[in-house]
C-alpha cells in the first residue's frame, strides 16, 4: 500500500497546483498448477500505479521545436492498471520451451498524449501544442507466444510474438474521441557458439502501429519518455524494425569477457507518431540511439545469486540478451 502527494507553485503568476493520492493497495496474486517437471500453468493478477513524469506535469511551453511544441499538465493524475494473465509452459526434451499467455489489462486515468491548436501572441500564429491528459479508461486483451529452441548444441533461437486488441476511451477529453486498434510485435534472438570461445548473437524486433501498449502501461519504467508517449487516442505510433549484433570472446575460463556490439545495423530504428483531428494532421519521428558501436570488457569473480534478478515479464523476452546490454 502507498500514498503520495505533490504541490507546485508559480511565484510570478501566483498559481498553486496540488494533488493528493489517497492510500491505495497494489496487490499481486499468483497461482501455479504444476502437472510435471516439464509442464505447468499459472494464473496471475496485479494492480500497479504509474505516476506522471516531471515533464508530463511542467506547465511551461517548450518552444525549442517550433513545429512540435510541448506543455505539461500539472493537474495530471496517476494511472492505475489491473492485469490478469493465464499462461501455459511446456518443455520438450530440454531443447524446446514453449510459453503461451492470454492476458487482459485495464487502465483507469491512462496518461495519453493529446494535441490541440492555440494562438501564440509571441509568434503571431496558431500552432499545435502537445500535452498530456487522463483518458477515461483503456483496455487490451491479447495472446503471446514465447518459444526457445536449441536447434544444435551450439545454436539457440528465441522467438516472441505478441498480438493484442486495444481500446482507448478519451471522450472525457474530447467528445467522441476513442481509438480501437489491433497491434502486434515480433522479437527474434539467435545465439551461435563459435570455436575458440567466441559467441555470435543477432537480435531483431518489429513493432506494428499501436495506440496503447499494455507492456508499458503501469510499469513506471518505459513508454513515457520526455515529450513522448506510446498512448494516444488521436492516432498511433509508427511501425518500425531493427537488427542488432554482438560478438563475445571468453577468456581465462570465462572469468573475462570481451564483447563488441553494434546496434541498428540497417539504420531503421526510427520511432514516431501520427496524430490527427479535425484541424490538423501531424507526423513526427526521431532516431533514438542510432548505430552505436560498443566495446565492453568485464571481469567476473565470485558466484552471483542469479535468483535475485529473476522476475516475471512475459511481454519482453530477455533471454540471451545479456550481450546486447
Amino acid at each position: 500500500m502507498e500514498s503520495s502527494q505533490y504541490e507546485g507553485f508559480l511565484p510570478d503568476e501566483g498559481l498553486t497546483f496540488k494533488n493528493d493520492y489517497p492510500l491505495s493497495l497494489f496487490p499481486s496474486f499468483f497461482a501455479t498448477r504444476k502437472f510435471s517437471e516439464a509442464e505447468n500453468m499459472q494464473l496471475s493478477y496485479s494492480r500497479r500505479i504509474n505516476r506522471p513524469h516531471f515533464f508530463h506535469m511542467m506547465p511551461f511551453t517548450d518552444f525549442s521545436d517550433s513545429l512540435n511544441m510541448r506543455r505539461g499538465n500539472p493537474d495530471l493524475l496517476p494511472e492505475f492498471t489491473n492485469s490478469l494473465e493465464m499462461s501455459y509452459q511446456k518443455i520438450f526434451q530440454e531443447n524446446h520451451n514453449l510459453l503461451v499467455s492470454v492476458y487482459y489489462k485495464q487502465a483507469n486515468d491512462l496518461i495519453t498524449a493529446y494535441q490541440f491548436t492555440e494562438y501564440i501572441p509571441e509568434l503571431d500564429q496558431e500552432v499545435v501544442i502537445q500535452t498530456y491528459q487522463n483518458s477515461n479508461k483503456s483496455q487490451a486483451y491479447g495472446l503471446e507466444f514465447t518459444l526457445r529452441n536449441r536447434l544444435h548444441k551450439n545454436v539457440e533461437l528465441s522467438t516472441n510474438v505478441n498480438m493484442y486488441q486495444s481500446r482507448i476511451d478519451a471522450s472525457n477529453v474530447e467528445t467522441g474521441l476513442t481509438d480501437d486498434r489491433f497491434s502486434w510485435f515480433l522479437k527474434e534472438n539467435l545465439t551461435i557458439k563459435l570455436p575458440a570461445d567466441f559467441t555470435l548473437q543477432l537480435s531483431g524486433q518489429y513493432r506494428s502501429r499501436a495506440s496503447f501498449s499494455p507492456a508499458d502501461s503501469g510499469s513506471g519504467r518505459r513508454g513515457h519518455h520526455r515529450g513522448m508517449s506510446v498512448n494516444t487516442a488521436q492516432g498511433y505510433t509508427l511501425d518500425y524494425w531493427y537488427v542488432d549484433a554482438a560478438v563475445r570472446k571468453d577468456l581465462f575460463k570465462r572469468k573475462v569477457n570481451v564483447t563488441l556490439s553494434i546496434s541498428d545495423i540497417f539504420k531503421t530504428r526510427k520511432s514516431g507518431t501520427h496524430s490527427e483531428n479535425d484541424f490538423f494532421i501531424q507526423d513526427s519521428w526521431r532516431i533514438r540511439a542510432p548505430q552505436v558501436v560498443r566495446l565492453n570488457v568485464s571481469y567476473r569473480f565470485g558466484k552471483p545469486d542469479t535468483s535475485l534478478f529473476k522476475r516475471k515479464n512475459t511481454n519482453q523476452d530477455s533471454s540471451g540478451m545479456d550481450m546486447m546490454n
